[in-house]
């Protein structure tokens, strides 16, 4: 019973989401993933390193990452921000952009594994409903390479 019940609720809620929106939706991300450096990203998503606020999110994982291709990360948002949006973002990777969490799924606890090509920041960045932009990052070090390596 409790798998058909999942399986129903997830069915509806893909269905609510028409494929219009959801192409704007992957349209408004694509110049994201097409960044090659960190720097550009941030131009391409309007971020102002400076004016990042160090409060709100948090990002851990391992210090050191024996095997690149499978990091764990964890993600914490504060729900008082009101985040609409939270980046992941490895610093060393050849497309900056790992992932981008939408609405719901910005809020709260975002656990996930990511590959990363070599040792730098992992940085969390969210999105504040008021426009503000929060910040965390992790330095990991990477003992076996991931991306291409």
């Amino acid at each position: 019973m409790f798998k058909k019940t999942l399986a129903l609720a997830v069915m509806a809620a893909f269905s609510a989401l028409s494929a219009p929106a959801m192409a704007e939706g992957l349209e408004s991300v694509k110049p994201l993933f097409e960044a090659k450096k960190t720097d550009d990203l941030f131009a391409a998503a309007k971020i102002d390193k400076g004016s990042m606020i160090q409060k709100g999110i948090s990002i851990s994982g391992p210090d050191i990452a024996e095997n690149a291709i499978v990091v764990p990360l964890k993600i914490d948002v504060d729900p008082s921000i009101g985040a609409t949006r939270v980046l992941l973002v490895a610093d060393k990777n050849p497309t900056p952009l790992i992932a981008v969490f939408d609405a719901a799924q910005a809020r709260g606890i975002i656990e996930t594994r990511v590959r990363l090509k070599e040792s730098g920041d992992v940085r969390a960045i969210a999105i504040g409903a008021d426009g503000k932009v929060y910040g965390a990052a992790k330095n990991i070090k990477v003992t076996i390479g991931g991306c291409g390596g």
